[in-house]
Parts: C-alpha cells; sequence; structure tokens
C-alpha cells in the first residue's frame, strides 16, 4: 500500500500523539510512509508515481506569507489531477494541528467524494441505458 504523508515538519509517527481523537485508524501512522515536505514536492510525486492508496493532510506548510502553497491548495490540486484523469480521489486523512485548515480540507475533499459519487451513478446509469 502507497501512503503518501504531506507535512513540512512533523513524521507520521508524530501523529500518533492526537490522531488516536480523531481517527479510528490512527495506527497507520506507525505505518511505512512516503514523506512529502512541500506543495511542489506532493504535485511532483503524484505526477510521476501516480495516486497514492492513501493521503494524509498538513494544511500549514512553511509560511504562507512567504509564497508557500498551503495542504488546502495540494487537496484543490488533487481534485483537478482526478477530474482531469478521471480518477476516483484515495483514501485520505488530515492531521493538521490548524483547526480551521483541517475543516477546509475535509469540506473540499468530502464535497468531492460526494459529487464523485454521483456522477459515477450518472454516468453508469447512462452507459446502461445505451446498452438497451
Amino acid at each position: 500500500m502507497k501512503r503518501l504523508f504531506l507535512d513540512d515538519l512533523r513524521m507520521p509517527i508524530d501523529c500518533i500523539s492526537y490522531m488516536h481523537l480523531r481517527t479510528a485508524h490512527y495506527e497507520l501512522y506507525k505505518e511505512e510512509w512516503i514523506i512529502v515536505r512541500s506543495y511542489s514536492d506532493f504535485i511532483f510525486w503524484i505526477e510521476k508515481n501516480g495516486l497514492p492508496d492513501l493521503i494524509s493532510f498538513d494544511h500549514d506548510l512553511g509560511d504562507e506569507y512567504e509564497g508557500h502553497p498551503s495542504g488546502m491548495e495540494c487537496a484543490k490540486w488533487l481534485v483537478e489531477y482526478c477530474l482531469d484523469n478521471q480518477l476516483k480521489l484515495p483514501r485520505w486523512l488530515v492531521h493538521s494541528a490548524n483547526p480551521a485548515g483541517t475543516e477546509n480540507i475535509k469540506g473540499l475533499l468530502t464535497s468531492f467524494e460526494k459529487n464523485q459519487l454521483k456522477w459515477i451513478a450518472v454516468e453508469t446509469k447512462d452507459i446502461t441505458a445505451k446498452n438497451l
């Protein structure tokens, strides 16, 4: 299983101390992860290797005021990548310590997942109707 961990500072194991309060899957942070530290590393890795099975997002990737894109920008790019390539969004978690950033990433990805399910249902219905 390919797991991608986006964080400018932390290691996956560092997240266990608080992720046990957010998800039953906190033990995953003990597993092996591929670590990317920035927006550009995130994009480069996915474009080179394809989508991982699971992504864990941090929100604050360096100082936004110095022009460092956030984890939210990575999530937006991921949504566009999935749309452009007609791919299902991989499983995801948000391990950010920024509560507002966490909710923003969760909101975007949850909304995209719900809409993606609707699109799949419509496409399946269209294909079935054409085959009749």
